[in-house]
């Protein structure tokens, strides 16, 4: 069955959709943080610290937060 003829049925039977899984909030792992440098620094050309590869990171999670699918 197609899934907007099922989703239209549900919603018809009045069923409530299921939340979605809640996403993790932790920072990267080390391993992870230490890729993002390397990646940083091939594509600027300058060497970044931790703290701004965080940032990096938090500032990709709220644009993903805010950017509709």
């Amino acid at each position: 069955m197609k899934k907007r003829k099922l989703n239209q049925r549900r919603y018809r039977h009045g069923e409530e959709p299921q939340p979605a899984a809640a996403k993790p909030t932790e920072v990267p792992d080390e391993t992870m943080l230490a890729h993002i440098r390397e990646m940083v620094s091939m594509i600027e050309g300058r060497r970044i610290t931790l703290a701004e590869a965080k940032e990096l990171v938090e500032q990709r999670r709220k644009k993903r937060e805010t950017t509709p699918p």
